[in-house]
């Protein structure tokens, strides 16, 4: 089933959380301290000490039992140090402890820092660009997320549904939802200490509802990503949902044990390119027609987010295609007899090397692209293929794409070799065709060819010639 909705967390997930809580930490631990009075400086340096030295006895609690890891992350670190702090200080009752802790957390949170991935901005494009519906769920407040997504993606900010306050930790017994009944009290989880993964969180499960209500999508076709299993995914992936957890640096190999074990389901990466393979169903592996597999590493298979209708032709592309006599690299050009996207490499007026010409930096890749900026793109039914022999009937996939067979750009050092192409065959194709822009794509510069290859290989081409001799 195609994925029609991706719900995403924000903190941790599409930010660099290590450096956007920095000020928040301080600011939230003023906070508590404020509330505590007397000794309340003893108080938290004792809990810290704690929390630190018996990290897995620790952890975010709601209705008396662990929900979040201690160390999952620095808001939830701070968190779990306010509740050891508040519960020696002989605040007794757990309502008010939850309380003042959220207080603490909604007024702390604007101090945050704005530390984005450096892929966030062009993965929420193409989310915006290929999914129907595009929403972040989040504890924090949703008026500080929506500040920071317009000041990343000003021209779709709109197009993204923002849920604040979610309170994902918080557990119930009881709720009138018909899917919360359905929800087992818990899972086991893997770790040392082997502490159970708690489910029923109905203030989440109520947000989850509401954008399935609204948007006339299912748990069935909804995919979450996020960076903590417990809080993030757990629930939303024995509702059905597909998960998508991303790993930063202190993620614990428990979180990843536990995604795994939900099998295709479920992925992991450390890139939110990885999230957009997933959200585009690119698949991991074809076969073809007589019976060879065209395997598609983790890396290649997040640059064919470039290329979405990928994900739909790649299949049945391959199918037709006879590998076993092909030599040490696979190059096809299938025409699939139907439409199978529009074209992405068009043939325009010849320049030089040295002329203006517009660029830019297609997602994932390293060097910037001559594009064409086309109202109305031309439909094509071919596609593209191109994979590596690694065994009788084991291929390695190089790239895919809709549209005919091209060279490598000037600048891609092993795609030239993999094609046995000089720098200046490469150069002359790319100086009279240019890859059509996508809106998904970043806005595009004005450059020359000349410029490019200077800045990004290491041989630069002799000013003014108009030609590279590479």
């Amino acid at each position: 089933m195609a994925v029609r909705c991706v719900i995403l967390d924000f903190d941790g997930t599409f930010t660099d959380i290590e450096t956007e809580a920095q000020p928040f930490v301080p600011a939230f631990r003023r906070e508590v301290e404020s509330r505590i009075g007397s000794n309340a400086t003893r108080y938290w340096e004792n809990a810290e000490r704690t929390v630190d030295e018996s990290p897995d006895a620790y952890g975010w609690e709601s209705e008396g039992v662990i929900v979040a890891p201690a160390t999952a992350d620095p808001y939830i670190r701070a968190t779990v140090i306010a509740q050891t702090a508040l519960k020696e200080a002989e605040f007794a009752d757990e309502g008010a402890r939850s309380a003042l802790i959220q207080e603490a957390y909604r007024v702390s949170y604007p101090a945050t820092t704005t530390a984005f991935r450096e892929e966030a901005a062009a993965v929420l494009r193409l989310l915006v660009n290929a999914i129907p519906v595009v929403c972040f769920v989040s504890n924090a407040r949703a008026d500080v997320i929506r500040a920071k997504l317009d000041q990343l993606v000003p021209e779709i900010s709109g197009s993204l549904r923002v849920f604040g306050d979610a309170r994902k930790q918080t557990l119930a017994a009881t709720a009138a939802s018909a899917r919360f009944v359905t929800l087992p009290e818990f899972v086991e989880a893997f770790g040392r200490n082997r502490r159970p993964v708690y489910l029923r969180r109905h203030f989440y499960l109520d947000i989850l509802e509401r954008i399935w209500y609204e948007t006339n999508c299912s748990a069935f076709d909804t995919l979450v990503c996020g960076d903590v299993f417990e809080l993030d995914l757990a629930m939303p992936v024995v509702l059905g949902c597909r998960v998508h957890l991303i790993c930063r640096l202190g993620t614990a190999r428990r979180d990843i044990k536990a995604v795994r074990q939900f099998g295709s389901r479920a992925e992991v990466s450390g890139s939110l390119w990885g999230l957009a393979a997933h959200a585009l169903q690119i698949p991991w592996r074809v076969r073809t027609g007589d019976g060879s597999t065209i395997r598609i590493p983790r890396v290649v298979r997040e640059h064919l987010v470039a290329h979405p209708e990928t994900a739909v032709s790649l299949r049945p592309a391959a199918a037709t295609l006879t590998a076993r006599d092909a030599g040490q690299y696979l190059e096809a050009e299938v025409d699939l007899h139907r439409p199978v996207g529009t074209l992405g490499c068009m043939k325009t007026a010849r320049l030089r090397a040295d002329d203006k010409a517009t660029f830019t930096v297609r997602p994932n890749r390293r060097a910037p692209s001559r594009v064409l900026i086309c109202a109305t793109p031309e439909l094509t039914t071919k596609f593209t293929i191109r994979a590596q022999r690694f065994g009788a009937d084991d291929f390695k996939l190089l790239t895919a794409y809709a549209g005919s067979l091209a060279p490598p750009e000037p600048w891609d050092e092993a795609g030239l070799q993999r094609a046995n192409l000089n720098r200046a065959a490469a150069l002359d194709y790319w100086c009279e065709h240019a890859l059509v822009w996508q809106s998904s794509w970043p806005r595009p510069f004005e450059s020359t060819w000349d410029e490019v290859l200077r800045e990004y290989v290491s041989e630069a081409p002799p000013d003014g010639s108009g030609v590279a001799v590479r």
